[in-house]
């Protein structure tokens, strides 16, 4: 199931929002603690979209030598609503006819600077056109410095753009990045 195939990948980078954040409806002082202190509620939604194939459980793995080292969460747009709420996000003229969102890429430690985060970029298009959208959006943060891994919870932005990704949207450092297929 998925909550067996992500599991040692979530737990090993210590991610406890398991890319929930995108579907809670609460505030934010309600997500900072389910995530501290309930994270395997967290999970078990994951694997409870992943199993039953909805839309908000999309998402790419990488494994190496049998073990998932690379998760990148990927969604119709309809299915994160929640992005139109987040203020730097809000006044952009988004549209959501078959366009999706790469809302996390999670690469494990041991998979970092060894190409699991564009090996998983480049597989999005095809996911996305075998699931009939026509259009990628990624929302990496941009800065010119190097992120902690908990601040480019979307990947490099630089990834994205050696992708063909062009920054379309919002301001530095939070661009919507967009490819069409």
């Amino acid at each position: 199931s998925g909550r067996e195939a992500l599991a040692p990948l979530f737990e090993g980078c210590a991610n406890r929002c398991h890319c929930r954040y995108w579907h809670f409806t609460g505030t934010k002082n309600e997500w900072l603690e389910k995530c501290a202190f309930r994270p395997e509620e967290n999970a078990a939604e994951l694997a409870a979209a992943i199993d039953a194939a909805r839309d908000d459980g999309h998402g790419l793995v990488a494994v190496s030598d049998g073990k998932p080292v690379g998760w990148l969460k990927v969604a119709p747009r309809t299915a994160v609503p929640k992005l139109r709420n987040q203020g730097v996000y809000r006044r952009l003229e988004l549209s959501d006819d078959g366009v999706w969102v790469v809302v996390c890429l999670l690469v494990a430690e041991e998979g970092r600077r060894k190409g699991v985060a564009r090996a998983l970029v480049g597989a999005v298009d095809g996911y996305v056109r075998r699931h009939g959208g026509h259009t990628v959006e990624a929302l990496p943060r941009v800065e010119e410095r190097e992120l902690h891994a908990e601040e480019a919870f979307a990947g490099p932005w630089t990834v994205y753009r050696d992708a063909g990704f062009e920054a379309v949207a919002g301001e530095r450092p939070y661009a919507v990045f967009r490819k069409r297929l």
